[in-house]
């Protein structure tokens, strides 16, 4: 794999993907973030096994490939890089990075090793502004239970019709519940109980002035 890319780009992605890795695993390739450069743009993604993160920049690739490599390590190291291109190559499992004078490389883990993630078509699915989607969020989640005891209430009702999005939280003492247009097209109407972990990533992931396509396939939920 060799491909450059700007600093800015590298670690914006870096950024997006690795809020999903998890602080304490006992999965090494967990910690990382797994890289796969295809034609003119390079896929990053982390995940925990509850939720993944997939995010692609635009890279000049000289050599397809894929590689694993620490999350962490990589974007603190990319925060101070200079405002130059980054050269990435890999040799075997070892991933190098060039930028100006600088000059590290890593031990990575084989992508096959990397938890295979769920494939969600968007040509079924509902369509939300992002505006009112982190209003729903916000307005709700909050009321979530966060006691083990009562696992169902620890996550977030999400009821999709063919005109509205609700959220309904609750803890047992308090109840939040909010309603907002959506279109579904052909969708059919769904319920699902979303932990609030993965709605800080929407909310994180995606602005007021995005338009949010959601999507399922079983039981995973995709953005």
């Amino acid at each position: 794999m060799n491909f450059t890319i700007t600093r800015q780009n590298l670690h914006s992605g870096l950024a997006a993907v690795s809020a999903s890795i998890p602080s304490k695993t006992t999965l090494p390739v967990l910690s990382n973030i797994l890289f796969e450069a295809k034609e003119d743009s390079v896929w990053m993604s982390g995940t925990d096994l509850d939720v993944a993160v997939r995010v692609n920049v635009p890279a000049d690739v000289k050599e397809t490939g894929s590689l694993t490599a620490p999350g962490k390590k990589l974007q603190e190291i990319t925060r101070e890089l200079p405002d130059q291109p980054v050269e990435v190559t890999t040799q075997g499992d070892q991933i190098e990075l060039r930028c100006g004078r600088t000059h590290f490389k890593f031990n990575g883990l084989p992508a096959d090793e990397f938890p295979t993630l769920a494939e969600i078509g968007f040509d079924e699915g509902w369509t939300v502004a992002g505006k009112d989607l982190n209003a729903l969020i916000h307005h709700t989640a909050f009321a979530a239970s966060t006691e083990e005891s009562r696992p169902i209430l620890n996550g977030v009702l999400w009821e999709l019709r063919e005109d509205e999005m609700r959220m309904v939280a609750t803890n047992g003492h308090r109840l939040a519940r909010m309603g907002v247009p959506a279109s579904s097209g052909e969708a059919p109407s769904a319920d699902f109980i979303v932990p609030p972990a993965a709605l800080q990533h929407v909310q994180r992931l995606f602005k007021d002035a995005d338009s949010l396509q959601v999507a399922r396939n079983g039981h995973p939920l995709g953005f």
